[in-house]
């Protein structure tokens, strides 16, 4: 056990030093990786160029079109424009052309085995089947196996991964590129993006009327929120075993020091990670919240975690995650708080209120902490959800990890777990969750069983579980009086993610390090978590005001705007789940 002084917070869910952006995503992670084979199969949708497969055919209807992949392969070689290319190019601008160029010789130096292990799994194989919907056969079939061959065997290739290699390995004659299908997707994707965009403004608004309505907040009449609280702390690992599950669980505990003699209540917060990551990725946050004395405990989800995908590359597993996490996940929380009883007279002297414990989550951590507080599975809604057709799929890409429960209904014991709340632990009093995995899995009626506070924190550019669908949904199926929702602009799902987004949407506000305003962002998004914590865990009411929309709107650095809600008219919210099948 060592000593630990408080080190600055960067993020609630991810370690993030201006030092390393550009190494930060070099792991894989099957969500993230469902987004780049969509970026992949637009750039497949531009050009497809090789030798297996001699030409592309595009199809409208009753017209063709065809496309010798040898013209591509020559502009990608030489920049040489020849006839049948001539014809495509009278429809882009130069600008245009160079990218197509560009996107025909890069090459990506991926494993092909690692390579081969996601896309055989149960998320590759479904985004693969989403792009093979577009990207066909000859025969006009899924051009899901085909794909998938070429894409390991281009991933062989000396050169690498790239959309040339994807070609010359293509196992038939030809790749029929439905543009019908591209174009209603793409219709209903920009509906999709101004439904949003209209959503995000209607919350900005409704945020600045509230504010009004409350007048403005003076911070020097508020106790400290920012920069980090006055405790050391120390860090201890627990190689915790659950013998009755035979499960491991590593845990992480985070026990501030105390000078003197002890509180005579110490607040308790714990933390789920997200999918693909580990308890020490919210460390900075965990620290933060031990330095202002809370005591704190992460367990690991051993099996959807960072070494579980890793396990994946390695041809260890067949899947990114397992399914039963749905069941495990909150199941290793109650039994770290369980540890805790077991320690508290021991190590605290029964100071530890385990009574009105707080739950921070991100993501898959996000769905796991709304089970604690009573949340239920309703698996006729996320039938209905995954039996949609792959244009309204598109929306939601968190789909790809929710429809996985459905794995689990022949298990008639998880079944009864999952919908029969017996998952909720009474000692969860309020509940943090930042870009829950929430909006398919979860129902009206299952979301209106909790009753206690809860703040959703949601990016308004993030397209793993996107505002409307997962959380804004989610949020007005809540009934507890005390719910909050924060919508932060031009955020995504994680620091990378909104890295790589304002990337492509604010290249002018983002340079090549990380942005001042990125970083300021980080700083006050802790600071409202901590607010929240402060009031609904260690019942400190004068950090209240902290929660008002006024007070939250003033936080907002450009492009990273910021708004509180407590309430969203049902009439304000457009219903794309009806509106786009």
């Amino acid at each position: 056990m060592a000593m630990v002084k408080p080190a600055s917070l960067v993020h609630p869910c991810s370690n993030y030093s201006s030092q390393n952006w550009k190494s930060a995503k070099r792991r894989w992670q099957p969500l993230a990786w469902h987004s780049l084979l969509w970026a992949g199969a637009s750039i497949l949708l531009t050009a497809f160029p090789g030798r297996a497969a001699e030409r592309i055919e595009f199809s409208y209807g009753l017209l063709e079109a065809y496309l010798p992949v040898d013209s591509l392969e020559a502009y990608a070689q030489t920049g040489t424009v020849d006839s049948n290319l001539a014809f495509y190019f009278r429809m882009l601008d130069s600008i245009a052309e160079t990218k197509v160029r560009d996107a025909l010789q890069v090459s990506h130096q991926i494993s092909p085995w690692q390579l081969s292990q996601l896309l055989y799994s149960p998320i590759g194989e479904e985004s693969l089947q989403n792009i093979g919907t577009l990207i066909q056969t000859e025969s006009r079939q899924n051009g899901f196996h085909a794909l998938r061959a070429a894409l390991i065997q281009s991933a062989a290739d000396p050169q690498g991964l790239s959309v040339l290699g994807v070609l010359r390995h293509f196992p038939l004659q030809s790749i029929r590129i439905d543009i019908a299908q591209i174009l209603e997707l793409s219709n209903h994707l920009s509906q999709f993006a101004a439904l949003s965009k209209q959503t995000a403004n209607e919350i900005h608004s409704r945020a600045k009327a509230d504010a009004t309505a409350e007048g403005a907040i003076d911070p020097a009449t508020l106790p400290q929120l920012q920069g980090q609280g006055t405790f050391q702390f120390t860090k201890q690992t627990l190689n915790l075993q659950d013998e009755r599950r035979n499960r491991n669980v590593p845990t992480d505990l985070y026990v501030p020091v105390f000078r003197g003699s002890m509180p005579a209540s110490i607040p308790v917060v714990v933390y789920s990670h997200g999918y693909g990551e580990t308890r020490t990725a919210a460390a900075p946050y965990l620290e933060l919240l031990a330095s202002y004395g809370f005591v704190v405990i992460a367990p690991e989800h051993v099996g959807s975690n960072y070494q579980y995908q890793q396990d994946l590359l390695a041809g260890l597993r067949h899947d990114s995650f397992a399914a039963h996490e749905f069941v495990d996940r909150p199941l290793d929380v109650s039994y770290v708080l369980d540890v805790l009883e077991q320690k508290n007279p021991t190590e605290f002297g029964n100071r530890l209120n385990l009574q009105q414990v707080g739950a921070v989550g991100h993501s898959f951590g996000g769905y796991t902490v709304l089970t604690l507080a009573g949340a239920t599975v309703d698996f006729e809604q996320l039938r209905d959800q995954c039996q949609q057709d792959f244009l309204w799929r598109s929306f939601d890409t968190a789909l790809l990890l929710e429809c996985r429960a459905l794995e689990l209904e022949p298990l008639p014991d998880s079944v009864e777990l999952l919908t029969n709340g017996q998952l909720r632990d009474p000692r969860i009093q309020s509940v943090l969750a930042i870009t829950p995995v929430a909006g398919a899995i979860f129902g009206q009626q299952s979301l209106a069983q909790i009753d206690i506070p809860v703040l959703l924190v949601s990016g308004a550019s993030d397209p793993v579980t996107p505002l409307v669908v997962e959380q804004l949904q989610a949020f007005n199926w809540l009934t507890t009086p005390d719910k909050y929702l924060l919508l932060v602009d031009n955020a995504a799902h994680d620091v990378e993610i909104t890295e790589l987004v304002d990337r492509l949407l604010l290249p002018s506000q983002i340079d090549s390090e990380a942005s001042d305003e990125l970083t300021a962002f980080l700083t006050h998004l802790r600071s409202v978590g901590l607010a929240f914590m402060k009031v609904y865990v260690a019942g400190r009411s004068e950090y209240h005001p902290y929660l008002k929309s006024s007070y939250v709107i003033s936080l907002g650095v450009p492009p990273f705007n910021f708004s509180l809600i407590r309430a969203f008219p049902p009439e304000e919210l457009g219903q794309p789940r009806e509106e786009e099948r």
